[in-house]
């Protein structure tokens, strides 16, 4: 039963008690709202757009912002990124030196991808020409002369999955009583091991170093016989594979159904090795020209 009268009710100072009641309500029910909003658009960004706490991500409906937004994975974190950015992209404006800066500056943004995609839309097929002779190129370009950006997620996902591969198959009768949680720790002390260095977690690994690897100097050479260096190598193998974008293995998979490819599981034909039949490596070089030429790895 309510505490008001209905006669009470049709009363102004009631009405606008009322009004004044709801209005709290609605913005202490923002207040808590919003925040959590921002966070959620915060795990869906990166550099980019992470420091702009919005609401919703502009990408959702912004094609300006998607076309920069996705430029991150290729120039980022190793030394000498911005300089390199600078020589392909002409439209860049003088103050992009780092990603925070680059996200708001939306008539620059505007500015690069508008150049980019109109250029495409007027000639789409030269594009894709290119497109395509840029990944037959660079899959012939030596991996020791090329960069690569390691996200920290990237990094630790990928660590963490090659060093159960190794322990399963260097004990695989221990490994097949194993948790998943047993597994973890089992990899993470051979790595230890290997590396000779105590880790308490996956977490606490980074290829911030190995990015910043002066390759552009001649007297300089990787560190032979380093594992940590050896892994990422490793790690480069892979992003030049196409196998840490999120998608691709979907889409190929797609790719082969449409050609009538038949397979037993998916590790036979993905990811595709020197060693998978000759029919396959020229289905996945046709399907890379076309749908994904470009990988994180990049010539120096």
């Amino acid at each position: 039963m309510g505490l008001i009268s209905n006669v009470g009710r049709r009363q102004t100072k009631t009405r606008l008690f009322y009004t004044l009641l709801y209005t709290a309500l609605i913005l202490l029910g923002a207040s808590m709202v919003i925040p959590f909003l921002i966070t959620i658009t915060g795990s869906a960004s990166n550099g980019f757009d992470y420091d702009r706490f919005a609401i919703v991500p502009r990408y959702f409906f912004s094609t300006d912002d998607r076309f920069v937004k996705c430029l991150l994975p290729y120039f980022n974190g190793y030394r000498g990124w911005g300089g390199q950015m600078r020589t392909e992209l002409d439209e860049m404006p003088p103050g992009w030196n780092s990603w925070s800066l680059i996200g708001p500056d939306r008539d620059g943004i505007e500015r690069v991808a508008q150049h980019y995609l109109d250029a495409y839309r007027r000639n789409p097929e030269t594009f894709q020409r290119m497109a395509a002779d840029y990944a037959e190129f660079v899959e012939k370009y030596p991996l020791a002369d090329t960069v690569v950006y390691a996200s920290q997620s990237q990094t630790i996902r990928f660590v963490m999955d090659y060093y159960i591969k190794a322990y399963c198959r260097k004990f695989p009768e221990k490994a097949a009583g194993m948790s998943r949680t047993e597994l973890r720790a089992a990899a993470l002390d051979m790595l230890g091991e290997e590396w000779h260095l105590p880790f308490g977690s996956f977490y606490n690994i980074n290829f911030y170093a190995e990015m910043s690897y002066p390759l552009g100097f001649q007297s300089w050479f990787p560190p032979a016989g380093d594992k940590k260096y050896e892994l990422f190598t490793a790690f480069k193998k892979a992003a030049a594979s196409q196998r840490l974008f999120p998608g691709v293995k979907s889409k190929w998979l797609q790719f082969l159904k449409q050609r009538k490819v038949a397979y037993g599981s998916v590790d036979e034909v993905f990811p595709v090795r020197a060693s998978s039949s000759e029919k396959l490596r020229q289905l996945w070089a046709e399907f890379r020209r076309a749908r994904v030429p470009a990988s994180p790895v990049r010539p120096y």
